[in-house]
């Protein structure tokens, strides 16, 4: 049949199975490769994330440093020091001191105490000394304590003495830290800890 010049119109009969002759090797598959900005755009998210968490963190610390009298990154450079490396290069001692007790100073090694009307041990050990108004307890072969402003002395040379146990009477108390033989100097105290490195 012809419907122009030189055209020639041909019918074709298929069926539904005629598809599947077509085998998988002679299609084409398009594979959808994904946008490089996309990926780029999700690490660059991701990096200026990261760079500002360690921004606030760094704050954070120096923050937290000024708030602590300059103990925080030293502290944690001294716990870093000891987890990973195994070393410490300064001995840190921290002592619990009675509730009612309130830090009145801390002046060159000596902290000054305010509140109750009994002079407390803080650490257990054994009274090396008794003044007149002050009691030295060792607690242990290079660290001794001094109490001083004791108004009455319950105790003598010789005892020992636990943590609590009262060692006589004071309307303020002031407690002198010594190790070696020389004062430690950078003591710390808040509402319930004194703390030290020596």
């Amino acid at each position: 049949m012809e419907d122009y010049v030189g055209a020639t119109q041909q019918q074709a009969n298929a069926c539904d199975t005629d598809w599947l002759e077509i085998t998988y090797a002679k299609r084409k598959y398009v594979n959808k490769k994904p946008k490089k900005a996309q990926k780029s755009n999700k690490r660059r998210i991701i990096a200026t994330s990261l760079v500002a968490v360690f921004l606030l963190l760094a704050v954070g610390v120096v923050i937290a440093d000024t708030a602590m009298g300059g103990e925080f990154i030293e502290t944690a450079q001294t716990m870093f020091t000891a987890t990973f490396f195994g070393q410490t290069t300064d001995i840190s001692n921290t002592i619990v001191v009675p509730a009612w007790w309130e830090v009145e100073s801390v002046q060159n090694g000596k902290v000054s105490f305010m509140g109750g009307s009994l002079a407390l041990c803080l650490e257990q050990g054994t009274v090396s000394n008794v003044g007149e108004n002050s009691v030295t307890v060792s607690v242990d072969e290079n660290t001794l304590f001094v109490y001083e402003n004791l108004e009455e002395i319950f105790v003598k040379v010789g005892d020992v003495v636990n943590q609590y146990d009262v060692l006589g009477e004071c309307s303020s108390l002031t407690l002198t830290v010594y190790y070696q033989q020389q004062v430690v100097q950078n003591v710390v105290a808040n509402g319930t800890e004194v703390s030290w490195k020596v």
